[in-house]
């Protein structure tokens, strides 16, 4: 027994050397085949294989693959294995089940499941599972001659620590693999996950944020990294206090939070909290704003039932109907936090209210009449509707009695009895303007409701009183309300049963027959479920199996087809209430049958008619749009396509909106969103692409639409090609000018005529006198005056030839750079004489330290002086001022005058040729100085702004732009 001990110690110790060289150094196939090879000769082994599910860290679906090999020369190689799923291998091998259990095998083949796996024939088997930290990682196995000796316990013992040596080698291999992929995922998982996935430290700062927190924050990711939770959490916050608290959090826990985003919304998350290994904490959260919204609206939704719930319970058992009404309207003021309330009757008269409740209404106003039409309450009687105030100090439909109440908003809602108001009940608050919602309002409607049957039970009951003194009969409560309930269900048009849960069974029913069948077919459990159409069947069976839960929905009821035993189809719309319960299981279940047809038939036709409608509008012969509530464009007709050239199948809105011209869209758009929101008619006029493949211009105009109710229901227009009148009145403007053009040529031509005849005809008089003879004296004067009008004519002359330069070759100019204020102290050097002369006075202004302008001198110069020119021409006394100065990165020089100045009617004119405002001619020139200057301003990239005064003077500003490096 010691023997085979220390037999059993060495075989051991000599395996854990061999498996060194894998556990302590990089697994490589030459090691592991090394291994295998000294594993096999030390238990005296023909084969020695081992197999992994590889790679189990990162697969969820990993396949078994060998991955190492040693056979006994010069036998056979192994049978190749392919990989394959770990799944179809237990199949296949059925003992791969007490290997992954952790189990070895110890066996001969045969009898065993292993034939077909084994490589020998008639062979001994010793396998040993590889396990690691409740991981299967694979198996090693060893075959063996069967005429050598078994295996001996030592043997199996020292495979498993073999195997478990290999197990620790395969596990760090596959974790180091799976590391760089592992961090690659929980990137990816990162960028791509719905939830937002902040990392933050105990004190609440962010360390890592993933694109959805950004989104649902409303935050860069630059921005949150400089944040953290504290400046997102209300008041009431408990996550930030449990990490920052002194007692021990564990690893993992959840919090609910509310969180304000960027645009100040508030949503609520829910936070799985996880403590890494640093001290960080990794935060999942979730937005459930819309579950918690749901949540509190169920929780008002119960609190508003539990309190009609009573006041049900209250109607049957409240003699006093004052006090009963009083409670009504004090739970329906409380349910809204609202401090105040009441309730008005209708009077005999039919005519007026009188309130008969008033809880915390100021004041003692029980009896306050108020006439139909007056203040909120006498409105609501006269409509029949629901009204709400805003501010009822601020509205001028406020009764006379409550002009000096502190009443902000106020809520109305009629008390209806079959249709017909029988009072109006009020939720009024001091304080607050905002809106109720509709869930408050519905809630009011409700409690309205409760009072109208309260009412109604109180004078019910008071008719069976009298009733009952009249006759004598002895009945109770209990039994008047059961004969009033069939009295009711008996004459109402609906077909009703009570349904017991329990048993299936109908246990009342108001009629013997419905759609044909009788009382007996419709009380039995599958009631006649086979009259169902087979469309509607498994709908209907799905809400029955929830009414029979008492899963009922806030608005239980189901239409669904039955066909009459006569064989025709019926409409019919089904409502659940359930009646009675035993804990929290229903016992009674109400269900109203409504023989809904001829509604069906009519919202069929309806439908029809829409159908027709939009048919008829695609026969017109012009462009035909309608939008709907979501402004989109929903329908466009066939001429529309037809006048455009798109085809039908393309989408109206995207069609609608890629064949306006792009410069008309944003006007079209603007003027179409305005009359939306005002439901006003509009038209506008825009380009739209034709099929001819040019721009037409278009007329489209728009009128809101409405539906079948008078609700708001979008917009319907018409497009109008008014291309040929736009051409027509073009044309008619082209002639227009036109004539002016040649009514002003004609004019010129005058202008020119006279000023080329007068210089003309005195030259040729004072050349007929020179000849004539005459003194010295008077020779000299006639050749002055020969000299001067020949200079007239030549300088008229240039003006034209100039004018023609300047927009034939206005390209050529050379531009230099340029000082302003250099040109325009030759320009003044060389008037100032000839202004001296008229004896006005010049006055030069210039600025310092002005930018250079890009400039031809020459053009310049001439340009500068027409101006001085002109102002000598027109100022007979004062000054004339030239002055420059910067005006943002635009150099301005300023020429002003204190002559006679320019009317109104001129000025838009005086920069056209040969246009002169002197029409008698007072003045000498061709009208055409001006025009040279605007020519040459404009050639520099400037512009002319002109003031004038009549009689005062004139002021001409050249803006001229400063030169750029």
């Amino acid at each position: 027994m010691a023997t085979q001990l220390q037999t059993g110690e060495a075989v051991l110790q000599r395996v854990v050397s061999i498996m060194q060289h894998v556990l302590l150094e990089e697994v490589s196939q030459k090691r592991l085949d090394d291994a295998l090879s000294q594993l096999a000769s030390q238990f005296k082994a023909d084969c020695a294989y081992i197999y992994e599910i590889a790679p189990i860290l990162r697969d969820p679906t990993p396949t078994i693959r060998r991955i190492g090999e040693w056979h006994l020369a010069p036998a056979a190689p192994l049978t190749p294995f392919m990989p394959m799923p770990i799944d179809a291998f237990k199949r296949l091998f059925k003992w791969a089940t007490q290997l992954e259990s952790g189990e070895s095998i110890q066996t001969m083949s045969g009898g065993t499941g292993l034939e077909g796996w084994s490589q020998l024939v008639n062979q001994r088997i010793m396998m040993s599972p590889i396990h690691v930290k409740q991981h299967w990682l694979g198996f090693i196995g060893l075959e063996a001659s069967a005429s050598g000796r078994d295996w001996t316990p030592s043997d199996v013992t020292a495979l498993k620590t073999a195997a478990a040596l290999l197990g620790v080698a395969l596990l760090n291999k596959q974790t180091a693999d799976a590391a760089p992929i592992s961090e690659t995922k929980y990137r990816i998982l990162m960028e791509q996950a719905t939830d937002a996935i902040i990392v933050m430290t105990p004190l609440g700062a962010f360390r890592e944020v993933n694109p959805r927190s950004c989104e649902l924050l409303g935050y860069s990711r630059e921005e949150l990294l400089r944040m953290g939770l504290v400046d997102f959490i209300t008041k009431d916050s408990t996550l930030l206090p449990a990490l920052t608290g002194d007692e021990a959090l564990p690893d993992r826990f959840q919090a609910q939070e509310w969180l304000v985003c960027k645009d100040q919304q508030r949503i609520f998350v829910e936070a799985n909290v996880r403590r890494l290994h640093d001290g960080l904490f990794h935060v999942v959260m979730r937005d459930v704003s819309e579950r918690k919204h749901a949540e509190e609206l169920q929780k008002r939704r119960s609190e508003a039932m539990v309190a009609l719930y009573e006041t049900s319970l209250a109607i049957n058992s409240q003699p006093d109907v004052t006090t009963l009404l009083r409670a009504i309207v004090e739970r329906a003021a409380k349910l809204l936090n609202a401090p105040m309330g009441g309730l008005y009757l209708l009077r005999p008269d039919n005519q007026s209210l009188e309130l008969v409740v008033a809880y915390n209404l100021p004041g003692n106003l029980v009896g306050t009449i108020l006439q139909f039409g007056e203040g909120v309450s006498g409105k609501v009687a006269q409509s029949g509707e629901v009204m709400f105030v805003t501010d009822y100090a601020q509205w001028d439909g406020k009764a006379d009695v409550y002009q000096n109440s502190p009443f902000r908003r106020v809520l109305g809602v009629p008390m209806k009895v079959g249709g017909r108001v029988i009072g109006a009940i009020n939720v009024t608050d001091s304080e607050k303007t905002i809106p109720f919602d509709e869930e408050e309002i519905r809630l009011v409607k409700l409690f309205a409701d409760q009072a109208a049957i309260a009412l109604t039970n109180a004078r019910l009951i008071e008719r069976v009183y009298e009733e009952f003194a009249k006759r004598e009969k002895a009945q109770d409560a209990l039994q008047i309300s059961e004969q009033r309930f069939r009295t009711l269900t008996e004459n109402s048009p609906d077909y009703i049963y009570i349904l017991d849960m329990r048993t299936r069974k109908g246990v009342y029913l108001n009629r013997q027959e419905m759609l044909g069948y009788s009382a007996k077919e419709l009380l039995q459990p599958e009631s006649i479920t086979f009259a169902i159409h087979s469309e509607d069947a498994s709908r209907v069976s799905r809400e029955w199996r929830k009414a029979i839960e008492g899963k009922l929905d806030d608005n239980p009821q189901i239409e669904y087809r039955v066909r009459h035993k006569r064989g025709h189809w019926e409409w019919v719309q089904s409502r659940f209430t359930v009646l009675s319960w035993e804990g929290d299981q229903p016992v009674e279940l109400l269900v109203t049958n409504t023989i809904v047809t001829n509604r069906k038939r009519a919202e069929q036709a309806l439908e029809q008619s829409l159908h027709f409608y939009l048919s008829l509008l695609d026969t017109f012969p012009v462009p035909v749009w309608r939008s709907e509530l979501d402004t989109h464009i929903h329908f466009l007709n066939t001429s529309w396509f037809s006048f455009t050239g798109l085809t039908m199948g393309h989408n109206s809105n995207q069609a609608w909106k890629t064949s306006f011209h792009a410069e008309d869209w944003d006007k079209w758009e603007q003027k179409y969103l305005a009359a939306f929101g005002d439901q006003r008619g509009f038209e506008v006029e825009c380009r739209l692409h034709h099929s001819d493949g040019t721009y037409h211009t278009v007329m489209v105009v728009g009128q809101p639409f409405y539906d079948l109710e008078g609700v708001f229901a979008g917009f319907i227009g018409v497009v109008f090609d008014i291309t040929a009148i736009r051409e027509a009145q073009q044309k008619s403007i082209e002639l227009t000018l036109e004539r002016a053009r040649v009514k002003m040529l004609e004019e010129f031509i005058g202008d020119v005529s006279h000023d080329l005849r007068t210089p003309l005809s005195t030259i040729i008089l004072n050349t007929y006198l020179l000849r004539a003879g005459g003194d010295e004296e008077k020779r000299l004067e006639r050749l002055r005056i020969l000299e001067a009008q020949a200079e007239r004519l030549n300088k008229t002359v240039q003006d034209l030839l100039d004018i023609s330069r300047l927009e034939i070759n206005i390209t050529e100019l050379t531009f230099v750079q340029l000082d302003v204020n250099h040109v325009l102290t030759s320009i003044a050097q060389i008037y100032a004489p000839h202004i001296a002369k008229k004896n006005l006075e010049l006055v030069l202004d210039l600025g310092q330290s002005l930018p250079m302008i890009l400039a031809n001198e020459t053009q310049f110069h001439r340009g500068i002086a027409n101006f001085v020119e002109n102002a000598m021409k027109y100022t007979k006394k004062g000054s004339i001022s030239i002055k420059t100065y910067l005006r943002g990165e635009m150099v301005v020089v300023e020429i002003a005058d204190t002559g006679i100045g320019i009317a109104a009617d001129h000025l838009p004119r005086i920069f056209d040729r040969f246009y002169k405002v002197d029409r008698a001619r007072t003045t000498e020139g061709t009208g055409l100085g001006l025009a040279i200057s605007k020519k040459i301003i404009e050639a520099h990239g400037g512009s002319i702004e002109v003031a004038s005064v009549e009689g005062a003077g004139t002021t001409f500003s050249l803006v001229l732009p400063t030169y750029k490096v």
